[in-house]
């Protein structure tokens, strides 16, 4: 795999060693670039397409429009002047991770350029069955859907970033059967539904004992947060 900054850096060193502009352009034609040609939508929506590998196969894809001076949206990124002035507007992003030709990670952005929502491929299996919706820059939802059918068999709820509530449907038929709460990012009850009418049965309620932590140590530096956050152990629900 050709890293496309040592590209770049080799084309430096050959002008630092008095390459002459000819070989300079003829290496440079040589070597393929990760910027791929852009596509658009039928709505004029540009595609920027960039190709990490340099196997010809686009692993990001930025869509993007573009706002005016007057601050109004271009219907069609087409229309943009070549010596105008504009504010280049990201609408979604579509990345291969694993660089195995299928993206698996969507984000969408609103027309201020704000992230509101990002679709997960986690299996690398060609479904993105994990979604989550962001407000205000927070996970407020997640979603997981297995099998892509459109009934998700888990949902979680987050309020300022904490878990709230997990809601499960491990069958499938679009019916919760369990809820579990939390308080603090601790199980605090479960309800199930044992007959399937979409209503809870029974409760088992969690008991709280928080105990005072005691360190004489500076806490580690810890790595950034994922953007869909990590679910709280659970017990499993009582026997009907």
């Amino acid at each position: 795999m050709r890293n496309p900054i040592l590209v770049l850096l080799s084309l430096s060193m050959l002008a630092a060693c008095g390459g002459s502009d000819q070989s300079l352009r003829e290496r440079a034609q040589e070597k393929p670039s990760p910027l791929l040609e852009p596509i658009y939508t039928e709505d004029g929506m540009k595609g920027e397409r960039f190709d990490l590998n340099l196997d010809g196969t686009a692993d990001i894809v930025k869509w993007v429009r573009y706002r005016d001076r007057s601050g109004q949206l271009l219907a069609d990124a087409r229309l943009k002047e070549p010596r105008g002035e504009y504010v280049e507007v990201i609408m979604r992003k579509e990345m291969d991770t694993n660089l195995d030709g299928k993206m698996d990670v969507i984000r969408n952005y609103n027309r201020r350029g704000a992230l509101t929502g990002e679709q997960v491929d986690t299996e690398f299996d060609g479904v993105l069955e994990t979604e989550a919706t962001v407000v205000d820059g927070k996970v407020t939802r997640v979603t997981i859907d297995l099998n892509g059918d459109g009934k998700p068999e888990s949902v979680r709820y987050y309020r300022n970033g904490q878990l709230q509530r997990i809601e499960r449907d491990p069958n499938g038929d679009g019916v919760t059967d369990t809820w579990s709460h939390f308080e603090n990012q601790a199980l605090t009850r479960i309800g199930t539904d044992y007959d399937g009418d979409g209503g809870v049965d029974d409760w088992k309620i969690f008991h709280l004992v928080v105990a005072p932590a005691v360190t004489t140590e500076a806490a580690p530096v810890q790595a950034p947060a994922p953007l869909v956050p990590a679910a709280a152990p659970e017990a499993a629900p009582a026997a009907p």
